[in-house]
């Protein structure tokens, strides 16, 4: 079915790109009324110029995952550091921030100090698996206690994103739930466009939330033309590892997503 790349922009500077897929020209007038009706009314401004080109692209919709935990694990001196099963499986690694033990599995990385003190776990993407990876690698004395201190999440809205765009600027710097901050990108990253969120409100999370005392100290959101959604949250004060750490930390990716969602 041949499908249109269609460019609404609006006298109160929205520009939103939509991907319609049509039998026949008759059809693709209707959806493209459609769309220029229903841009309209969403945003109490009338369409001031559409622009319809041909198109072989597919839009395809990716629901929220995390793609990476962060955190550290705190050790205690115990003489049984690794697992026995595991210590043939530890690589040295030597950079400019020194040198480190470190252990790769499918689940996550773990970087460990030289002198054993402490060690960072990055590259999982489950919290669940990052703590079973955890058990299996160290003496079970050998870890104190483990936190995590950056969430990464990802999703794929149902339509492509038009980055020149500055409604959506607006609404989220207005926004009293956050601080917004937009960052102005190189010509070679003129495909998405980047902003800076901190000093988080209680209410981004609704009340009564048992995050009201630990909200993120920043979250960076990098918003891709094709509709992709990358989210940095950097935490304040890291939270004890733990299976509920997705659930709790969500509902905040979730509330900026769809302010994203609905002004592009």
């Amino acid at each position: 079915m041949p499908s249109y790349r269609v460019r609404v922009s609006t006298a109160n500077n929205v520009a939103l790109t939509r991907h319609i897929e049509a039998p026949s020209l008759m059809h693709m007038l209707s959806r493209l009324s459609a769309v220029c009706n229903e841009t309209a009314s969403s945003f109490g401004s009338r369409v001031s110029s559409v622009c319809v080109d041909p198109s072989t692209h597919t839009q395809v919709t990716r629901a929220f995952r995390f793609t990476n935990i962060c955190g550290k694990i705190v050790h205690y001196a115990h003489p049984e550091f690794y697992r026995p099963g595991v210590q043939a499986l530890v690589t040295e690694a030597k950079n400019e921030f020194g040198c480190s033990d470190s252990l790769y599995s499918a689940d996550c990385n773990l970087v460990t100090t030289r002198s054993r003190t402490n060690t960072l776990f990055r590259g999982g993407n489950n919290t669940a698996r990052i703590m079973q990876c955890i058990e299996h690698a160290f003496a079970p004395e050998a870890v104190k206690d483990a936190t995590v201190h950056m969430l990464v999440g990802n999703v794929r809205l149902a339509h492509p994103v038009n980055v020149l765009c500055s409604f959506v600027d607006r609404m989220m710097t207005e926004d009293a739930r956050w601080e917004c901050r937009v960052d102005m990108l190189s010509e070679e990253q003129a495909y998405m466009k980047s902003m800076r969120l901190s000093r988080m409100r209680p209410a981004c999370v609704g009340a009564g939330s048992v995050l009201a005392d630990h909200l993120p100290a920043a979250l960076l959101v990098n918003i891709n033309k094709n509709g992709s959604i990358n989210l940095f949250m950097t935490l304040d004060h890291p939270v004890p590892l733990s299976t509920s750490v997705e659930a709790l930390y969500e509902p905040i990716f979730r509330e900026v997503i769809d302010v994203i969602d609905r002004y592009t």
